[in-house]
């Protein structure tokens, strides 16, 4: 008697039962499968900010410094004349003074691709005066510096400000060092391992450093920088599209990467070096 009731009830409600059962298995797998790419987002997000620093988990701003030109430094006679020339309409050249403050077109690429990847967890993005003072950029913020101390004014003052607060025997295992003998006059020594690294026309390099910020407690410095343009433009790219790999081969400690450029084909960037340093 019992099997002919659920013989005759399956026979009534078997389909619908079906149905159902189908539609919530369909709608379970499509809620699912609509929230993994913003849980993996989420994911993402969070192991930036630890990458970046606590200053981009408490939403505060970022700093970025970037390298600017002095054209009228430039002038021997000291005027603001004569910086610039354009092509007029009929071919005649004529000369104006134009902008003082000037960046190189791959350094533009170079920022531009850090703040591409600081933008999810940014709030503010600064990008600070020359003649803003230094130790008040430093405080309570992670540091984004684009561009060597040869180049980069602020690179340079917040590296001698680095070795001044350090033991003489805790020196940045970084250095730019000017060599009339190349062709763009500068190398990048690595003084951990003892390497230099040393531009020709065919071949930059470019660094990423990752530093503890002495200024600012859990938050860290970090440099993009070639010894010319090239390395610049491609330390930055390849912070920003394996800033993952460096998070998990640096465990999110201190540490320093060397990458290499050819200048004619700037998307092939080779990774040369990688050492966590106690920093």
């Amino acid at each position: 008697m019992r099997l002919l009731s659920i013989l005759f009830f399956y026979t009534l409600f078997g389909d619908l039962f079906k149905d159902i059962t189908i539609s919530i298995i369909i709608g379970l797998g499509s809620f699912i499968l609509g929230h993994l790419p913003i849980t993996y987002r989420n994911i993402k997000t969070r192991k930036l900010r630890k990458f970046v620093g606590h200053s981009s988990k408490n939403g505060h701003s970022i700093i970025v410094t970037v390298p600017i030109f002095h054209p009228k430094d430039c002038l021997t006679d000291g005027s603001n004349n004569n910086r610039y020339k354009k092509q007029n309409l009929d071919n005649d050249e004529s000369y104006f003074p134009g902008p003082e403050n000037v960046m190189a077109d791959n350094d533009v690429s170079a920022s531009s691709f850090v703040i591409t990847m600081l933008n999810p967890i940014s709030k503010e993005i600064i990008i600070p005066q020359n003649d803003e003072k230094t130790l008040d950029i430093w405080q309570n913020h992670s540091i984004f510096c684009i561009g060597s101390p040869v180049s980069n004014m602020k690179t340079r003052l917040l590296f001698d400000q680095i070795n001044e607060m350090n033991d003489p025997l805790k020196k940045l295992p970084i250095q730019w060092k000017e060599a009339p003998d190349d062709l763009y006059k500068v190398r990048l020594i690595n003084t951990a391992d003892n390497q230099e690294y040393i531009s020709t026309k065919d071949l930059d390099y470019g660094l990423i450093l990752k530093i503890s910020n002495p200024f600012s407690p859990r938050d860290f410095i970090f440099v993009t920088a070639g010894i010319a343009e090239f390395g610049t433009l491609a330390s930055s790219q390849y912070l920003k599209n394996n800033w993952e790999y460096l998070y998990k081969e640096s465990k999110c400690k201190s540490f320093f990467c060397v990458v290499s450029v050819n200048p004619h084909h700037t998307q092939i960037i080779n990774k040369v070096s990688f050492k966590v340093i106690d920093f």
